[in-house]
């Protein structure tokens, strides 16, 4: 039997529904997958977590993403999730929306991991990032291509956009952080 157990996701925690699959080909990755001490989001390409408050014998489990899609919670609120054996209640302010959790084995994106040292380290601030996606030519999305090219800790990251079967190019370098490592 599986127990109970209640979560507080925050705004941001959300905003990893952008890094879960669209499709429902792979349905459990169509999710934001609570993990013991994380937030999990996966679509096969990218993959993304952030760090959770959860509680002790905690049992993870997948919140499909169309329960939570459009939800926008705001600066300083939670949406309160409670599990009870399938059963899902998310709760924020006089919103209640209910549903069932997503059956399956989620991936083991732990093993997936990398491991050992880096071969190199460029921090690069969200902005930074944000201004690079806005620009991006206008595409079919698989057919955009972005590759980081670091150098070393504090010199400019080079990045060159191709265009599958078009003329258009685009590169240019990011600025990095100076950051203590």
């Amino acid at each position: 039997m599986i127990r109970a157990s209640t979560i507080e996701l925050t705004q941001d925690h959300l905003n990893l529904i952008h890094c879960a699959a669209k499709e429902m080909s792979r349905p459990l990755l169509a999710t934001l997958y609570i993990d013991e001490g994380y937030v999990v989001a996966c679509d096969g390409f990218k993959l993304a977590r952030m760090s959770l408050q959860t509680p002790e014998d905690f049992e993870p489990y997948a919140i499909p993403v169309e329960l939570i899609k459009g939800i926008k919670i705001g600066k300083g609120v939670t949406l309160k999730v409670e599990r009870s054996e399938l059963d899902l209640k998310l709760q924020y302010g006089d919103v209640l929306v209910t549903g069932k959790i997503r059956e399956g084995t989620y991936p083991d994106y732990k093993s997936l991991w990398p491991s050992g040292d880096s071969v190199g380290k460029v921090a690069l601030s969200n902005w930074v990032l944000k201004g690079l996606l806005a620009a991006l030519p206008k595409a079919k999305s698989e057919t955009v291509v972005v590759k980081l090219f670091p150098r070393s800790v504090n010199s400019p990251v080079v990045f060159e956009v191709t265009i599958k079967g078009s003329e258009v190019s685009m590169d240019g370098m990011l600025m990095p952080m100076k950051v203590d490592w």
